[in-house]
Protein backbone atom coordinates (compact mmCIF):
# COMPACT_ATOMS: atom_id res chain seq x y z
CA UNK A 1 0.00 0.00 0.00
CA UNK A 2 1.81 3.04 -1.39
CA UNK A 3 2.01 5.95 1.50
CA UNK A 4 -0.16 8.70 0.30
CA UNK A 5 2.96 11.45 1.91
CA UNK A 6 4.94 11.59 -0.72
CA UNK A 7 8.38 10.60 0.99
CA UNK A 8 6.75 9.41 3.94
CA UNK A 9 6.92 5.64 2.55
CA UNK A 10 3.71 3.27 4.04
CA UNK A 11 5.62 1.49 7.49
CA UNK A 12 4.52 -1.41 9.50
CA UNK A 13 6.26 -1.99 12.31
CA UNK A 14 5.84 -5.44 14.36
CA UNK A 15 6.31 -5.77 17.93
CA UNK A 16 7.06 -9.21 19.06
CA UNK A 17 6.82 -9.84 22.54
CA UNK A 18 7.12 -13.09 25.20
CA UNK A 19 6.64 -12.22 28.78
CA UNK A 20 7.96 -8.42 28.42
CA UNK A 21 5.28 -7.12 30.49
CA UNK A 22 8.43 -4.78 32.58
CA UNK A 23 9.37 -3.48 28.79
CA UNK A 24 6.54 -3.18 26.49
CA UNK A 25 5.57 0.60 26.97
CA UNK A 26 8.64 1.70 26.67
CA UNK A 27 8.70 -0.15 23.19
CA UNK A 28 5.32 0.71 21.98
CA UNK A 29 6.10 4.58 22.85
CA UNK A 30 8.45 4.76 20.79
CA UNK A 31 6.74 4.28 17.97
CA UNK A 32 3.96 6.77 19.37
CA UNK A 33 6.89 9.50 18.31
CA UNK A 34 6.30 8.79 14.87
CA UNK A 35 6.39 11.85 12.70
CA UNK A 36 4.63 9.94 10.33
CA UNK A 37 1.65 7.31 9.87
CA UNK A 38 2.38 4.18 11.22
CA UNK A 39 0.41 0.78 11.49
CA UNK A 40 1.93 -0.79 14.81
CA UNK A 41 0.82 -4.29 14.86
CA UNK A 42 1.92 -5.87 18.45
CA UNK A 43 2.44 -10.00 18.62
CA UNK A 44 2.61 -11.48 21.80
CA UNK A 45 3.87 -14.99 21.46
CA UNK A 46 2.30 -16.65 24.43
CA UNK A 47 3.44 -14.95 27.57
CA UNK A 48 2.44 -16.15 30.61
CA UNK A 49 2.52 -12.88 32.73
CA UNK A 50 0.37 -9.37 31.61
CA UNK A 51 2.34 -8.24 28.47
CA UNK A 52 -0.90 -7.86 26.62
CA UNK A 53 -3.17 -6.29 29.05
CA UNK A 54 0.16 -3.41 29.16
CA UNK A 55 0.50 -3.66 25.69
CA UNK A 56 -3.48 -2.47 25.80
CA UNK A 57 -3.31 -0.43 28.07
CA UNK A 58 -0.45 1.56 26.61
CA UNK A 59 -2.41 1.20 23.10
CA UNK A 60 -5.24 3.31 24.42
CA UNK A 61 -3.13 6.20 24.41
CA UNK A 62 -1.59 6.22 20.75
CA UNK A 63 -2.03 8.98 18.55
CA UNK A 64 -4.17 9.19 15.36
CA UNK A 65 -1.40 8.55 13.27
CA UNK A 66 -0.33 5.35 14.69
CA UNK A 67 -3.10 2.37 13.31
CA UNK A 68 -2.57 -0.17 15.43
CA UNK A 69 -4.02 -4.21 16.30
CA UNK A 70 -3.13 -7.23 19.05
CA UNK A 71 -2.36 -10.85 17.50
CA UNK A 72 -2.14 -12.63 20.52
CA UNK A 73 -0.96 -16.25 20.40
CA UNK A 74 -2.51 -18.20 23.27
CA UNK A 75 0.60 -20.55 23.45
CA UNK A 76 4.11 -20.19 22.00
CA UNK A 77 4.95 -20.15 18.64
CA UNK A 78 8.39 -20.67 16.96
CA UNK A 79 9.65 -17.22 16.43
CA UNK A 80 9.70 -17.57 12.86
CA UNK A 81 6.39 -18.82 12.24
CA UNK A 82 5.02 -16.20 14.94
CA UNK A 83 6.79 -13.42 12.35
CA UNK A 84 5.04 -14.43 9.49
CA UNK A 85 1.80 -14.14 11.36
CA UNK A 86 2.66 -10.42 11.89
CA UNK A 87 3.62 -9.68 8.60
CA UNK A 88 0.17 -11.15 7.52
CA UNK A 89 -1.37 -8.36 9.31
CA UNK A 90 0.64 -5.83 7.86
CA UNK A 91 -0.04 -3.52 4.89
CA UNK A 92 3.03 -1.25 4.85
CA UNK A 93 5.16 -1.06 1.82
CA UNK A 94 7.97 -1.34 4.54
CA UNK A 95 8.52 -3.50 7.27
CA UNK A 96 10.28 -3.50 10.54
CA UNK A 97 10.50 -5.68 13.37
CA UNK A 98 11.71 -5.43 17.04
CA UNK A 99 11.14 -6.82 20.38
CA UNK A 100 9.49 -5.28 22.98
CA UNK A 101 12.44 -5.04 25.28
CA UNK A 102 14.26 -3.02 22.85
CA UNK A 103 12.73 0.48 21.55
CA UNK A 104 13.21 2.90 18.65
CA UNK A 105 15.83 5.60 19.01
CA UNK A 106 14.38 9.34 18.50
CA UNK A 107 16.15 9.42 15.10
CA UNK A 108 14.23 6.22 14.00
CA UNK A 109 12.04 7.77 11.81
CA UNK A 110 13.85 10.55 10.04
CA UNK A 111 16.27 8.33 9.17
CA UNK A 112 13.77 6.07 7.55
CA UNK A 113 12.62 8.15 5.04
CA UNK A 114 16.11 9.47 4.08
CA UNK A 115 17.49 5.81 3.42
CA UNK A 116 14.70 4.85 1.45
CA UNK A 117 14.21 8.37 -0.60
CA UNK A 118 18.09 8.22 -1.02
CA UNK A 119 18.64 4.56 -1.76
CA UNK A 120 18.83 2.40 -5.13
CA UNK A 121 15.84 0.30 -5.68
CA UNK A 122 18.04 -2.78 -5.78
CA UNK A 123 18.55 -1.97 -2.03
CA UNK A 124 16.43 -4.53 0.24
CA UNK A 125 17.82 -4.17 3.61
CA UNK A 126 18.92 -1.67 5.37
CA UNK A 127 21.34 -1.56 8.91
CA UNK A 128 22.55 0.37 11.45
CA UNK A 129 23.96 0.18 15.46
CA UNK A 130 22.17 0.36 18.66
CA UNK A 131 23.06 2.10 21.78
CA UNK A 132 22.89 -1.29 23.93
CA UNK A 133 21.20 -1.06 27.58
CA UNK A 134 20.93 -3.05 30.63
CA UNK A 135 17.13 -4.15 32.23
CA UNK A 136 17.68 -0.28 34.26
CA UNK A 137 17.71 1.71 31.10
CA UNK A 138 20.95 2.74 31.78
CA UNK A 139 23.46 2.76 28.76
CA UNK A 140 26.69 -0.18 28.90
CA UNK A 141 27.86 0.84 25.22
CA UNK A 142 26.68 1.77 21.61
CA UNK A 143 27.58 0.23 18.06
CA UNK A 144 28.94 3.21 16.99
CA UNK A 145 30.40 6.37 18.56
CA UNK A 146 30.26 9.46 19.63
CA UNK A 147 26.99 10.34 19.23
CA UNK A 148 24.45 7.87 20.42
CA UNK A 149 21.91 8.63 17.68
CA UNK A 150 23.45 9.96 14.28
CA UNK A 151 21.84 9.99 10.51
CA UNK A 152 22.68 8.45 7.31
CA UNK A 153 25.46 11.45 6.64
CA UNK A 154 27.88 9.98 9.68
CA UNK A 155 29.59 7.77 6.78
CA UNK A 156 28.92 5.67 3.20
CA UNK A 157 27.47 2.30 3.30
CA UNK A 158 29.16 -0.85 4.29
CA UNK A 159 27.42 -3.60 1.88
CA UNK A 160 26.79 -6.82 3.34
CA UNK A 161 28.07 -9.95 1.26
CA UNK A 162 27.51 -13.79 1.82
CA UNK A 163 30.58 -14.35 3.68
CA UNK A 164 29.68 -11.89 6.81
CA UNK A 165 26.78 -13.56 7.23
CA UNK A 166 28.44 -16.86 7.84
CA UNK A 167 31.30 -15.66 9.71
CA UNK A 168 30.75 -12.73 11.85
CA UNK A 169 34.13 -11.95 12.21
CA UNK A 170 33.90 -10.47 8.52
CA UNK A 171 31.05 -8.30 9.11
CA UNK A 172 31.00 -5.07 9.17
CA UNK A 173 29.53 -3.03 12.53
CA UNK A 174 25.81 -3.53 13.04
CA UNK A 175 22.97 -4.49 15.20
CA UNK A 176 19.92 -6.81 14.23
CA UNK A 177 17.46 -4.48 16.23
CA UNK A 178 18.30 -1.95 13.80
CA UNK A 179 17.34 -3.27 10.61
CA UNK A 180 14.21 -2.37 8.48
CA UNK A 181 13.39 -3.96 4.91
CA UNK A 182 11.05 -3.74 1.68
CA UNK A 183 8.00 -6.11 1.94
CA UNK A 184 8.89 -7.03 -1.44
CA UNK A 185 11.98 -8.56 0.37
CA UNK A 186 10.01 -10.87 2.53
CA UNK A 187 7.78 -11.95 -0.24
CA UNK A 188 10.76 -12.84 -2.83
CA UNK A 189 11.70 -15.03 0.24
CA UNK A 190 8.99 -16.78 1.04
CA UNK A 191 8.79 -15.39 4.32
CA UNK A 192 11.07 -16.18 7.70
CA UNK A 193 12.61 -19.73 7.08
CA UNK A 194 9.97 -21.47 9.62
CA UNK A 195 12.84 -24.27 9.34
CA UNK A 196 14.74 -22.72 12.00
CA UNK A 197 14.46 -21.44 15.52
CA UNK A 198 15.60 -17.87 14.57
CA UNK A 199 15.17 -15.38 12.16
CA UNK A 200 18.14 -13.37 11.21
CA UNK A 201 21.38 -14.88 9.87
CA UNK A 202 18.50 -16.85 7.66
CA UNK A 203 17.01 -14.36 6.81
CA UNK A 204 20.05 -12.02 5.57
CA UNK A 205 21.86 -15.27 3.78
CA UNK A 206 18.00 -15.66 1.75
CA UNK A 207 17.80 -12.05 0.68
CA UNK A 208 21.27 -12.04 -0.83
CA UNK A 209 20.44 -15.42 -2.87
CA UNK A 210 17.80 -13.39 -4.39
CA UNK A 211 19.94 -10.88 -5.25
CA UNK A 212 18.94 -7.84 -3.16
CA UNK A 213 21.25 -5.74 -1.35
CA UNK A 214 22.08 -5.38 2.56
CA UNK A 215 23.84 -1.81 2.89
CA UNK A 216 24.80 -0.94 6.75
CA UNK A 217 25.16 2.43 7.95
CA UNK A 218 27.78 3.93 10.63
CA UNK A 219 24.90 5.10 12.61
CA UNK A 220 22.50 4.19 15.85
CA UNK A 221 18.60 3.71 15.26
CA UNK A 222 17.31 2.04 17.76
CA UNK A 223 17.97 0.33 21.68
CA UNK A 224 18.60 -3.00 22.18
CA UNK A 225 17.86 -4.43 25.86
CA UNK A 226 20.77 -6.97 27.23
CA UNK A 227 19.17 -8.75 30.03
CA UNK A 228 18.95 -12.44 31.81
CA UNK A 229 15.66 -13.18 29.38
CA UNK A 230 17.81 -12.35 26.22
CA UNK A 231 18.21 -15.83 24.16
CA UNK A 232 21.74 -13.88 23.35
CA UNK A 233 22.09 -15.27 27.48
CA UNK A 234 21.63 -18.28 26.48
CA UNK A 235 24.57 -19.62 24.34
CA UNK A 236 24.10 -23.26 24.53
CA UNK A 237 20.21 -22.83 23.13
CA UNK A 238 22.24 -20.30 20.52
CA UNK A 239 24.56 -22.70 19.75
CA UNK A 240 22.11 -25.27 19.42
CA UNK A 241 20.09 -23.68 17.24
CA UNK A 242 23.06 -22.79 14.71
CA UNK A 243 24.32 -25.81 14.03
CA UNK A 244 20.85 -26.40 11.20
CA UNK A 245 21.46 -23.27 10.31
CA UNK A 246 25.30 -23.27 9.68
CA UNK A 247 24.56 -26.86 8.15
CA UNK A 248 22.25 -24.87 5.50
CA UNK A 249 24.68 -22.34 4.67
CA UNK A 250 27.49 -24.28 3.96
CA UNK A 251 25.46 -26.65 1.76
CA UNK A 252 23.95 -23.22 0.09
CA UNK A 253 27.41 -20.97 0.17
CA UNK A 254 28.81 -20.26 -2.82
CA UNK A 255 32.02 -22.24 -3.54
CA UNK A 256 34.43 -19.31 -2.60
CA UNK A 257 32.33 -19.24 1.04
CA UNK A 258 31.90 -22.83 1.93
CA UNK A 259 35.17 -23.38 3.44
CA UNK A 260 34.43 -20.46 6.14
CA UNK A 261 30.33 -22.17 6.42
CA UNK A 262 32.10 -25.39 7.60
CA UNK A 263 34.62 -24.43 9.70
CA UNK A 264 32.15 -22.37 11.57
CA UNK A 265 29.40 -25.80 11.34
CA UNK A 266 32.20 -27.65 12.97
CA UNK A 267 33.22 -24.67 15.52
CA UNK A 268 29.84 -25.01 16.73
CA UNK A 269 29.17 -28.35 16.85
CA UNK A 270 32.32 -28.89 18.91
CA UNK A 271 30.94 -26.29 21.33
CA UNK A 272 27.35 -28.23 21.74
CA UNK A 273 29.01 -31.68 21.98
CA UNK A 274 31.43 -30.32 25.22
CA UNK A 275 28.31 -28.30 27.03
CA UNK A 276 26.39 -31.26 26.24
CA UNK A 277 28.75 -33.58 28.26
CA UNK A 278 29.67 -31.13 30.75
CA UNK A 279 26.20 -30.73 31.38
CA UNK A 280 25.89 -34.69 32.07
CA UNK A 281 28.83 -35.14 33.70
CA UNK A 282 27.58 -32.67 35.87
CA UNK A 283 24.07 -34.05 36.95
Amino acid sequence: MPSPHGDRSSLSILVVCRNYERYVGTCLRSVFGADQDVQLVFLDNGSKDGSVAAAREVLRDAPPHVSWKVVAQESELPLCRALNLAVAECTGEFLKPISADDWLGPNFFTTFRELVTSSDMSVGVWLAGSVIVDETDKAVRQTFSPVPFGSPNDGKPVWFDERAVIEPRYAPPHSMPSFFFRRKVLDDVGGFDERFRFEDKPFLFNVLKQGWRIAVYPFNNTYYRVHSQNISAKPLWLAEARVPILLDQTLRARWRNKPFALVRLLRNVRVVAINRWRNRAAA
